[in-house]
């Protein structure tokens, strides 16, 4: 009974020891001691790993699938350069006189046009959307536009027009208006 108590207790210490990533040279348990603790554990290197992120040696940092995502279907980018008409990045301002609203974005995100240009936006998402001057102190105050519907304003002054989707806030952009 001890012994198989003593057993049990330097298993789960084997496994404590593994799951943390040390070893114990010094450690008077056979190797298939510590192999039952490991496979008792559940902890292994999934399809495509040589190792799991955080084991000694390892330079992996998540699940591998063979794309270089760490995710499946999800795709990486460059930080470096966001994609245009993300919530909340930077665009480079573009010229035209219409904005998309799609995939829950204005695109472009940041659009410049000259003084007395007519901009349109159109809903092309399922879900309605607004085009609304931020903190309403602005000349930007369109209806809920549903799928299809457009909207316009044309620009007479010179200035930097920021603007937002008041049914989904997260949705911003601005129009840059010159002389």
């Amino acid at each position: 009974m001890v012994s198989t108590i003593r057993t049990h207790r330097a298993t789960a210490w084997a496994a404590l020891l593994l799951a943390i990533g040390l070893t114990s040279a010094g450690c008077s348990s056979s190797a298939s001691t510590h192999t039952a603790a490991a496979s008792q554990t559940g902890i292994s290197p999934g399809a495509g790993q040589s190792a799991l992120a955080g084991m000694p040696g390892s330079t992996a940092t998540g699940p591998v699938d063979g794309t270089g995502s760490p995710m499946p279907g999800m795709t990486m980018s460059d930080p470096a350069t966001p994609p245009s008409g993300s919530a909340g990045t930077a665009a480079a301002p573009v010229s035209g006189n219409t904005i998309a609203i799609r995939n829950f974005a204005f695109a472009p995100a940041a659009l410049t046009v000259k003084a007395g240009t007519k901009v349109t936006w159109t809903n092309q998402d399922s879900d309605a959307h607004t085009v609304t001057s931020q903190n309403n102190t602005g000349p930007l105050a369109s209806a809920a536009l549903s799928t299809g519907q457009s909207y316009s304003y044309t620009f007479t002054t010179p200035g930097t027009y920021g603007y937002l989707c008041t049914i989904h806030p997260f949705m911003t952009a601005t129009v840059t208006v010159i002389p």
